[in-house]
């Protein structure tokens, strides 16, 4: 066994450059899979953790008017506690400044210590009376510490003295008691409220899961005003985590099919170049079945040397990835989670499909080799000509038959990744008959036209495995690269470009009134404030939820927003602007009535109808999202006098940037300069761009490497009789020439249905984004794309046959006709 494994290490290494590519293959194949996987997992489970942080309720309640200490009767049994909140306003000192300080605020929720521990909302705190806990971040912020006293007002604004008795633990996570908040008890909030015991704050635990709606409806319908947030994961929620998923798992299938056809051709090249390792086992009395273990050994290592440095590469970068794409938090500041563990579950998974998928790739090449004579390995004797088997027919006729009913049903997001696999193994095993098709009329043109170096040509072009095999990976190849290119790009499109014209931006969180002064300040020329709101929605009679990007136009129009090209000079009452996703979508026209539904879930959901005036092109800055444009007095009656960004046109942006981040802190949740919003989107798009260049260079490297070695396995079967051929006063520049036809021929049809299946697939992916609320980008390609695709991948796949012409050439006639 020891000598079987030294030869088998001494085989794999004996060529470094091919067993870099096997293995980087399954590498990146791996490191997908772990990733995409993973993260999909970890999507559900954090989302669980973070709602579960709140406390063990299934549901919260917050009511302004209210007191909700008491159950409605006929309620579910249930457990629960309240909450009284107050506020206090805290002064922040400006350095330098004497006049001028900064505000926030200071959240006081009032609690009973023993229902608030037995619903998990905190841990034990021995607070007594007149004394309050504080959260970690107001006391390194405000510079307070335990025993320190503070004053604070009550409702009437008389002054109160109370004690910090201590600060909140380290491992406190519950996302409602980060930033500035402080815990007291019910007696302590009493004199807060001014002898009013009144609780705002309901958190509440059925017992019976299948009754929390019919706990949710009836308090609805005790306390009108009361809003609901769920902290379970809903059937919505649910939805966009399958979604997300779906992105994973789409970007998974992607890699898959990028490699597997190339790590094959290689596999059945390195079986190949083991015959007379074959012959010799064999001839020494080896089994058949051993020998076919020890070449499968060689595969086994190959998926080992492949899947477990992606294991350990992947555990090593898990939580800085984790970390940042999970990064939850609120207007305060991250709340910190313990992230899922590294399911060994998966890694196992992970390096045994490794192992499977590469000892099944080249089982059928293993397999044929075991069943040639000792004899026809000994004088080399190959079989080079391409036969075409009734099972890879079915297989073809099946998967399209597949590929068809999937596509009818494409907007669905599993059915549209099925129809992606089904129609790239339908084309790889159907495109032996294509070509045969297309090689038999180019044929018949070079006989027709005394053209016999074509006709030639077209003949070997289908009859011999190495360029047919070739033609396979050509396709495959070409398909996925278009897809790779047509999400890569759309995801591209809709992270990139500056939506705005302007020197400074701000994301205010206050009234436009609060930000009058800003048109008084030093080098600002105008101000306009930008009224948008991003809100959950339905249309019409859709049961779905999704989300709406609201403008507010004002009579003058937009002055600094880029992106809306063609809008009216006016929004006449009762009609809105709609973008042409809407209209796609909800199926809509100008001129016909559209029901809109702002916050369905909410306390008070906003209902409108509304005429559409005019259907406007999409928005590229906004991701995607459906966008609704109603006229500004409509906007404001709806949303208030809330703004949802303010433009600045100023001489020196780097000065009004400042001077808002002294004397603004509080009342903005970011500020900055266009100069910053360029380079930021300009590092994103650096990224972006290399990350597809990369995956698609990557793509056709390894796709030309393939077909470099399925011609060189056929030249090398052919040697023989490209001999005979220039023994008979054929030229070499003329089999050279007819060398180049066969594979301009496969790559040209090649390249063509794999463009042409991979601009059909971008339309299957694009109605599964449609129909999805949060995948929303374009992943269409356009025609000059497309042609450039095309003739690229023609050009680098044709010129692979330089390879065995120069192995022609360098071919000595004499010793092959002596050999035979």
């Amino acid at each position: 066994m020891n000598i079987v494994l030294k030869n088998s290490l001494k085989n794999i290494f004996f060529k470094p450059f091919r067993t870099i590519l096997v293995v980087f293959a399954i590498f990146v194949c791996s490191l997908c899979a772990l990733l995409c996987f993973d993260l999909g997992d970890c999507l559900g489970k954090i989302l669980t953790e973070y709602l579960g942080s709140v406390s063990r309720a299934d549901f919260m309640g917050v009511s302004m008017g209210f007191d909700v200490s008491e159950l409605p009767e006929g309620f579910p049994e249930a457990d629960y506690m309240t909450a009284s909140a107050n506020s206090e306003m805290l002064y922040k000192k400006i350095d330098g400044e004497y006049c001028y300080v900064t505000t926030e605020s200071l959240s006081i929720w009032g609690v009973d210590m023993d229902q608030a521990v037995d619903m998990q909302f905190i841990s034990r705190m021995d607070i007594g009376y007149g004394e309050m806990y504080v959260s970690r971040d107001f006391a390194e912020n405000y510079g307070y510490e335990v025993g320190d006293k503070i004053t604070i007002h009550n409702r009437v604004k008389d002054e109160m003295e109370l004690t910090i008795a201590g600060i909140y633990p380290e491992n406190t996570k519950n996302p409602v008691l980060k930033g500035n908040t402080a815990v007291v008890t019910l007696e302590t909030s009493d004199d807060i409220s001014c002898g009013i015991r009144e609780s705002d704050v309901i958190f509440i635990d059925v017992k019976d899961d299948s009754r929390i709606k019919e706990a949710e409806d009836l308090l609805k319908d005790t306390f009108p005003d009361i809003s609901i947030t769920e902290l379970f994961i809903s059937d919505d929620d649910m939805s966009l985590i399958n979604e997300f998923k779906f992105v994973f798992y789409l970007l998974f299938a992607i890699t898959f099919l990028l490699v597997i056809f190339v790590t094959a051709s290689i596999c059945n090249r390195i079986v190949s170049e083991r015959m007379s390792f074959i012959g010799t086992l064999r001839s020494l009395g080896m089994s058949t079945t051993g020998t076919g273990l020890i070449l499968l050994l060689e595969n086994v290592i190959f998926a080992l040397l492949g899947s477990v440095p992606a294991v350990v590469l992947y555990s090593l970068i898990r939580d800085g990835i984790l970390g940042t794409m999970f990064n939850l938090s609120d207007s305060n500041g991250a709340v910190a989670f313990e992230l899922p563990k590294f399911p060994l579950s998966l890694v196992i998974g992970v390096v045994i499909g490794a192992v499977l998928i590469e000892c099944l790739i080249p089982l059928r090449a293993i397999l044929k080799a075991l069943k040639t004579s000792i004899r026809d390995i000994i004088f080399d004797n190959r079989d080079t000509a391409y036969k075409f088997t009734r099972a890879a027919l079915i297989a073809g006729i099946g998967c399209t038959g597949i590929a068809i009913v999937t596509a009818i049903f494409r907007a669905n997001l599993i059915c549209s990744i099925i129809c992606l696999l089904t129609s790239v193994a339908a084309i790889a095993s159907l495109f032996p008959w294509v070509l045969k098709f297309v090689s038999t009329g180019i044929q018949k043109i070079g006989e027709k036209h005394n053209k016999p170096s074509w006709s030639l040509a077209a003949v070997e072009a289908v009859s011999r495995k190495s360029t047919v095999g070739s033609g396979v990976l050509s396709v495959t190849a070409a398909a996925m690269c278009i897809v790779v290119y047509a999400v890569a790009s759309g995801m591209f499109t809709s992270m990139s470009g500056i939506a705005f014209d302007c020197d400074v931006k701000m994301t205010p969180n206050k009234a436009n009134k609060y930000y009058s002064y800003i048109e008084h300040m030093d080098t600002v020329t105008d101000v306009e404030p930008l009224y948008t709101s991003l809100q959950e929605v339905k249309v019409n009679d859709s049961e779905k939820q999704s989300v709406g990007n609201f403008y507010g136009l004002p009579d003058e129009g937009f002055r600094y927003l880029n992106g809306f090209t063609d809008l009216p000079e006016k929004i006449e009452t009762g009609c809105v602007l709609v973008d042409s996703k809407v209209a796609k979508k909800r199926g809509v026209s100008e001129g016909d009535t559209i029901k809109i539904t702002i916050n369905p879930t909410g306390v008070l959901p906003i209902e409108r109808e509304y005429k559409i005036q005019q259907i406007v092109d999409s928005n590229p800055y906004d991701e995607g999202v459906e966008t609704f444009i109603v006229p500004l007095k409509e906007y404001q009656a709806i949303f208030m006098d809330m703004p949802g960004e303010i433009l600045i046109k100023c001489t020196d942006p780097e000065t009004v940037k400042k001077t808002l981040e002294t004397y603004a802190k509080g009342s903005y949740s970011d500020v900055r300069t266009y100069d910053e919003l360029i380079e930021d989107n300009e590092s994103g798009n650096a990224k972006t761009t290399a990350v597809i260049t990369t995956v698609i260079i990557i793509a056709l490297g390894m796709t030309a490497i393939g077909m470099v070695s399925n011609q060189l396995i056929g030249f090398t079967g052919r040697k023989k009789e490209c001999a005979v051929m220039l023994s008979t006063s054929m030229s070499k520049g003329k089999l050279s020439g007819i060398l180049f036809k066969e594979v301009l021929i496969t790559s040209l049809t090649a390249c063509s249905i794999g463009t042409v299946l991979g601009y059909l697939l971008t339309h299957i992916l694009q109605a599964a984004m449609d129909n999805t609320e949060i995948l929303v980008m374009d992943v269409s390609v356009e025609p000059s794309k497309l042609l450039f695709f095309f003739i690229t991948m023609t050009i680098l796949f044709t010129v692979t046959v330089l390879f065995p012409i120069r192995s022609l050439r360098k071919m000595k006639i004499s010793e092959q006709i002596k050999y035979e």
